[in-house]
């Protein structure tokens, strides 16, 4: 999918007939969104559920049997995906716990980079992919996947670091620290997200789940940089 394919179906048209784009939701609820007329196109897969299921601590000592479980779970994330998508989720934002520190290239690209393809690929809608910290030695292999959106944290490098690490046809979100957004100020959230944007990230945006204690100015900041469709 092209990110020009991806950023048209994320804004999609309301009742008001103004483009809205909101922060993803466990559950999708199609009559809700209508009955409030704000439409959420993003809908969350449990994986850290999955995970927790799945015993994922004692994984490294068993390998063989890893490639099976992470088989059985793509099915359960399908079908989960699946029901998100009917209950009317215009994309899918897919959470993985594959950090450098808990993978390695190589494992990501022996038990998880197929699993991303297959997913984004089997899915009706555009998929985000999100993993957590520094991320530059696997931007590439996402890449080559039918992921249509990498959610990347600020970890990984800087805006156009980026970019050059994922090329031209990943889009891209996220851009602004969450520790940042905690401490700085308007100002400085609004100067955060216009590198962002020049860094040619296609939604500005926190890098990850935003924090509770996040001053609702700084939130309005990244909407007022004027840097997101």
């Amino acid at each position: 999918m092209s990110r020009k394919l991806f950023m048209d179906a994320v804004v999609r048209a309301n009742a008001s007939g103004e483009a809205v784009f909101g922060t993803g939701t466990s559950i999708a609820c199609r009559e809700l969104m209508d009955e409030v007329g704000a439409h959420f196109p993003e809908a969350h897969l449990e994986a850290a559920k999955m995970a927790e299921l799945a015993a994922a601590g004692h994984t490294v000592l068993g390998l063989g049997k890893t490639r099976g479980i992470i088989e059985r779970l793509t099915e359960v994330t399908l079908a989960f995906g699946r029901a998100q998508i009917d209950a009317g989720a215009d994309c899918l934002l897919l959470g993985d716990h594959a950090t450098r520190d808990l993978c390695s290239p190589a494992a990501y690209a022996e038990f998880l980079q197929d699993v991303h393809d297959r997913v984004a690929r089997e899915l009706d809608v555009p998929v985000i992919l999100h993993i957590c910290g520094d991320t530059s030695d696997r931007i590439g292999m996402i890449a080559r996947t039918a992921v249509a959106c990498f959610h990347w944290d600020t970890k990984t490098g800087r805006p156009e670091t980026v970019r050059e690490l994922a090329g031209s046809e990943l889009a891209l979100m996220g851009g602004i620290s969450n520790y940042w957004l905690l401490d700085a100020t308007p100002a400085e959230i609004a100067a955060d997200a216009a590198a962002a944007a020049k860094g040619d990230t296609d939604i500005v945006g926190p890098e990850c789940a935003v924090p509770l204690g996040t001053p609702l100015a700084n939130l309005k900041a990244i909407a007022g940089a004027g840097c997101n469709p």
